[in-house]
């Protein structure tokens, strides 16, 4: 009996990574539902006010959907509801607390098969996470780069549009919970360098999630959480100039640096951001808007839902860019934070308030530039997959 390569691959990384026990046609007891995150609903848009768009960064909450199937027909609802055409799906970013559930490509391929013209996917963080996030550096052997260099070609084989959601610095927020945990990894890491090179080789985007802290400062009171299992440092390192090199290391990477315009650190003001766009040619940005404080430059939209002037001048400046990533958990219920109002009608919101050449680019043209063409590797073979309890307890990050 022959077995594909594809297969094989897809096989290891289940045994590697544990199934879930939420495959298509399974309903577990409902798992218990998350609090709603955001700044609230503003006045509902209206359809005719809303532009067609591409989500480029969305997740499937595994710790809280019950039935899959109803999960993935609920993301479709949304995505019509708010004339989102495709949406990447990727695994959150795993690896940086010992013992943390991993899920990645086997537990997301159910969402492609089942809508392929309306999903794409990322893979990556659970099956390499750990490799860069518990090892320094220094201690990085031939015999570890070897394995990494495996798992990451054998990814680029199958039919994803980029690796992500590669976490690097990620801070905890209190308001996701204490399961909600703080991970940092040096941007210039010599597997992340290797990573660059693999996707620059298969035409495969990067998302990234970094908390930029631009030079050394207390950790924001905002962010003490002294119930985090795993809690921010009280002083923070300054890591842009690791994230510069890990931007030079290969020019020919696209990098897709996740939630500008709404960030915990609010450290990637319009200044901030035109300075790196403008001296990294390969670095992109996706939209998230779920903070919306007048006071912080670096959100952006008001609390009235109006684009910030210097927001509009540096999108219009670098119209291509940016694009849309709503960070929406999908699961079978109310979503925890992201769809809706809460995500994608403030992206709407946003592109409503741009010149409309702009607004066509960022919602959805650009995407054909920077993400690899879904066709570019063949559908894997449907793959039955055992029932286990391996993902229920998972963290939820993003």
């Amino acid at each position: 009996m022959h077995i594909s390569p594809l297969l094989i691959v897809i096989l290891a990384l289940i045994g590697a990574l544990g199934a879930p026990d939420i495959i298509l046609g399974v309903q577990p007891a409902q798992a218990q539902a998350g609090k709603k995150g955001g700044p609230g609903a503003l006045t509902p848009l209206a359809e005719s006010a809303m532009s067609p768009l591409i989500d480029t960064h969305a997740h499937l909450d595994f710790t809280r959907f019950a039935d899959y199937s109803a999960t993935l027909d609920g993301l479709i609802k949304t995505m019509d509801d708010f004339k989102v055409e495709k949406t990447i799906l990727m695994p959150t970013p795993q690896g940086g607390i010992v013992g943390q559930k991993m899920h990645d490509f086997p537990q997301l391929l159910p969402a492609l098969q089942k809508y392929p013209g309306r999903i794409m996917l990322m893979a990556g963080p659970g099956a390499f996470g750990e490799l860069y996030f518990q090892k320094a550096a220094a201690a990085i052997t031939d015999a570890d780069r070897e394995v990494f260099r495996l798992k990451a070609e054998a990814l680029a084989q199958l039919p994803i549009v980029g690796f992500g959601e590669i976490g690097i610095v990620h801070m905890s927020i209190p308001i996701m919970g204490p399961q909600h945990p703080y991970e940092a990894v040096p941007a210039d890491h010599p597997l992340l360098l290797m990573l660059s090179d693999i996707a620059a080789s298969h035409d495969l985007a990067i998302d990234i999630h970094f908390d930029l802290v631009p030079r050394d400062m207390d950790l924001p009171p905002q962010l003490v959480n002294p119930s985090a299992q795993h809690p921010n440092p009280s002083r923070l390192t300054q890591n842009q100039e690791g994230l510069e090199r890990f931007l030079a290391h290969n020019r020919k990477t696209k990098i897709v640096w996740a939630h500008v315009g709404g960030e915990p650190l609010a450290t990637r003001t319009p200044a901030v951001v035109r300075d790196l766009l403008t001296r990294n040619p390969n670095l992109y940005m996706s939209f998230r808007i779920q903070r919306m404080r007048p006071e912080i430059a670096a959100d952006a939209l008001s609390p009235q839902g109006t684009l910030k002037p210097d927001w509009v001048r540096v999108i219009s400046d670098f119209p291509d860019r940016f694009v849309m990533g709503t960070d929406t958990f999908y699961q079978d219920g109310p979503q925890a934070r992201g769809g809706d109002a809460v995500g994608l009608a403030n992206l709407q919101r946003l592109l409503a308030q741009l010149p409309p050449d702009v607004a066509r680019k960022v919602a959805y043209s650009n995407i054909a530039q920077i993400y690899r063409p879904t066709t570019a590797a063949p559908m894997p073979p449907a793959v039955e997959l055992p029932g286990s309890n391996s993902l229920r307890n998972a963290g939820k990050k993003g």
